[in-house]
């Protein structure tokens, strides 16, 4: 989730836990600092040359497990103790704990995922329910916020950023979407202000979190069963799901599977309204062209689905590009619904999840045979994989055959 959300969410566990901890200030300390605190990541992303690769390898890494985050939180409680003598150490640092590892389980709820049980476990799970940036999610916290900012400046700078959220709703949904944002947040500050319950923020966010899990677990069900109706003979990978933000009941996505010899990714709208929104319309991001070379859907659409283009390429052709090239290798420890395109002397390789437009964006990758291989940072590999790139790499044991000509 975006980090406007990461400190809203440590907002309210603070205001749960006050009673305990004995001091806002320590509270807030302790839990605004642990629910960002896994982010601190990004500081490894020098480990490549390329820093968008060190991104990617990296980032929601080791500290988004539940061993990273019990010591980010113990270094979390230790600082807001310090801040907040008066704060008690017991309580503290289970809040800390329990912000950290909430981090970890709200960057679970989108289609990103998380490794959480590494070092047993080395496999991503993908929530497929929130979008990373959910104006109802910051609608149902800001106003707790805004009531918990004991000063004007403190209430100044929240309220300013209800102006910017409100802006980003906007943009991203439509002026209607940002007034009717910007009204609704004012009207739950103000009930906020009168009532100072918990259960009003922590209902709306339960109940936006129920809908849209909800939601997803159909929309997953549905897709599965048109894709095994219409392609009995293939092995489903995976279904990757988003959906537009404020609309759990639109979903965009792609169906991941494989047959003897090919791999498949297709590219799908799922409306569980079609009467109010048609699927068409349920794109979270308009798509004009991609850089992943596509061809023409090969599924037929209903009222509900509308399928769209298609990656297609040999299934061991990857296997083989990860062993030649260990950026490719490196880049697979993120994919989930991988791309790629060799000509013989540039191999591009992408996440499909991430592209919407043609170029190099963030999650594509591009190295060449002609220059020397890059191998900085190749030595510090994290060993986690999503279940598709396993699936593709096991199917290339033994050999891999290039892609043919079209």
């Amino acid at each position: 989730m975006d980090n406007v959300t990461h400190a809203l969410i440590g907002v309210l566990l603070a205001r749960a836990a006050l009673p305990w901890v004995g001091s806002l200030r320590g509270a807030l300390w302790a839990a605004l600092l642990a629910s960002e605190a896994p982010d601190i990541d990004l500081v490894l992303s020098p480990f490549f040359e390329d820093t968008r690769l060190g991104y990617l390898v990296h980032h929601r890494g080791h500290t988004h497990t539940l061993v990273g985050a019990a010591l980010l939180a113990l270094v979390c409680a230790a600082f807001a103790r310090w801040r907040a003598p008066e704060a008690r150490t017991v309580p503290l640092l289970g809040l800390a704990l329990g912000a950290a590892l909430l981090h970890v389980g709200a960057d679970a709820w989108n289609n990103y995922g998380v490794h959480p049980f590494w070092p047993f476990e080395n496999a991503w799970h993908y929530g497929d329910m929130i979008f990373i940036l959910e104006p109802l999610l910051w609608l149902a916290l800001l106003p707790l916020a805004f009531t918990t900012s004991l000063r004007r400046g403190a209430r100044l700078g929240v309220g300013a950023l209800g102006l910017a959220l409100a802006s980003v709703t906007a943009i991203g949904l439509g002026p209607l979407s940002g007034v009717a944002w910007a009204l609704g947040a004012m009207g739950l500050v103000g009930l906020q202000a009168r009532w100072d319950r918990l259960w009003v923020p922590a209902g709306v966010t339960a109940a936006v979190l129920l809908s849209f899990g909800a939601a997803s677990r159909v929309a997953d069900a549905g897709l599965r069963a048109r894709f095994t109706t219409q392609r009995p003979g293939e092995l489903l990978l995976d279904v990757v799901l988003t959906p537009r933000p404020a609309t759990p009941w639109c979903w965009q996505g792609f169906v991941l599977s494989r047959d003897t010899t090919t791999y498949h990714a297709r590219s799908v709208l799922f409306s569980l309204a079609p009467g109010l929104t048609p699927p068409r319309d349920c794109a979270v991001l308009p798509v004009a062209a991609r850089t992943a070379p596509m061809v023409p859907p090969d599924l037929s659409s209903d009222a509900a689905t509308a399928w769209g283009d298609r990656f297609e390429a040999p299934s061991g052709e990857l296997a083989a590009l990860a062993g030649e090239q260990c950026r490719v290798d490196a880049f697979l420890r993120f994919a989930r619904a991988p791309f790629w395109e060799d000509d013989g002397e540039r191999i591009i390789v992408g996440d499909l999840r991430f592209d919407f437009e043609q170029g190099l964006s963030f999650a594509e990758i591009l190295t060449t045979r002609t220059l020397p291989a890059d191998t900085h940072g190749c030595d510090h590999l994290p060993p986690w994989r999503s279940v598709p790139v396993r699936a593709l790499l096991e199917a290339g044991r033994g050999g891999a055959r290039r892609r043919p000509e079209r």
